[in-house]
């Protein structure tokens, strides 16, 4: 297994393309490392998608809330226009990693 920290969307995405369906995305990597300590998956590569800035960025935007796909959640609960703005949020309890997993979904941000 190989292990990647791109910088930019772009070479998340071809390094992506390259692995042609062998490679597994690290945002928060919770659900990632239990499954390959588990030995549920294999990838061929992980691309750590951290450093991309887009992925750790929360803007307003459209009326809404973009989340990048690597923001925590302590940075979900200190966020002040979310708090502000969602009063409850910060305080409810989810599953993190499942929310990341609908955010990446769709795409890289």
């Amino acid at each position: 297994m190989r292990y990647e920290a791109p910088e930019t969307k772009e070479e998340a995405v071809s390094l992506l393309a390259k692995a042609e369906g062998n490679a597994h995305i690290l945002a928060g990597g919770t659900d990632l490392l239990v499954q390959l300590r588990a030995g549920m998956v294999e990838p061929g590569v992980v691309v750590d998608i951290k450093k991309i800035a887009e992925t750790r960025a929360i803007k307003s935007e459209h009326g809404g809330f973009r989340v990048g796909a690597a923001v925590t959640g302590a940075e979900l609960d200190e966020h002040d226009e979310l708090k502000r703005l969602c009063g409850v949020f910060p305080e409810v309890k989810f599953n993190e990693a499942e929310l990341r997993a609908d955010f990446m979904g769709a795409r890289i941000q």
